[in-house]
């Protein structure tokens, strides 16, 4: 097991990802190890996986399109923020590309992996306001 993987398991209800793409949501919860959560069709949440073949769902991570400094604070993020919003954050786990990241069109977690994409974690400070 990675260690990204390790802290995610151990601090999944401290987590919250963030993405308008469920390509990137799914392509997260294969890297961290974790399962999509389903809602009409929407990946909601990730979580662990039970004994069978599916998540956990009495506890996950929130999969979120748009999140408030509240919403963040404290918190280790999975997904790209703005500087002022990544740091209220506790962690931020930014998706980066090696290759030219999918833009446009929706794009899947073949897409994703075929630019390279991974996560590196960050602590960012504000040093003024």
């Amino acid at each position: 097991m990675t260690p990204l993987r390790e802290v995610a398991r151990s601090a999944l209800s401290d987590m919250i990802v963030v993405t308008r793409h469920p390509g990137a949501a799914r392509w997260v919860a294969d890297e961290l190890g974790l399962w999509p959560v389903m809602r009409d069709g929407q990946v909601i949440g990730l979580a662990l996986p039970d004994a069978g073949d599916g998540p956990i769902e009495s506890e996950y991570a929130p999969v979120m399109r748009e999140v408030t400094p509240a919403m963040v604070r404290d918190s280790i993020v999975v997904g790209n923020l703005p500087l002022d919003l990544a740091a209220e954050a506790r962690e931020v786990w930014a998706i980066v590309f090696r290759g030219q990241p999918p833009r446009g069109e929706e794009y899947t977690e073949r897409d994703m992996r075929a630019a390279g994409a991974r996560l590196w974690r960050f602590r960012v400070e504000r040093i003024t306001s």
